[in-house]
């Protein structure tokens, strides 16, 4: 089992081939859930909403990129991000 996810947001600026933003979450789940369920590997979502108060916790001075309080599916008021969930098998 793995944890798995794609931050939507940074506090500090970023410069990446891969930033951190909605679209390349949707992009994400796209591939690795069909993926990930057709080769029945197990995995849960990191995490379930943005937690802001990591970002007060975890700086980027301390190597964290900006991204600790992103990585959510739900924004931190827990409505759904702008993104399509899939509607595959799993089991």
């Amino acid at each position: 089992m793995t944890e798995v996810g794609w931050p939507t947001n940074s506090s500090v600026p970023v410069s990446t081939i891969s930033p951190p933003s909605v679209e390349n979450l949707q992009l994400f789940i796209n591939n690795f859930v069909y993926t990930a369920n057709t080769q029945r590997i197990k995995y849960f979502f990191f995490e379930y909403m943005d937690m802001p108060w990591k970002e007060r916790r975890l700086p980027d001075v301390e190597g964290f990129g900006g991204v600790e309080g992103f990585w959510g599916l739900f924004n931190s008021d827990r409505t759904l991000k702008a993104i399509t969930l899939p509607d595959c098998a799993h089991e």
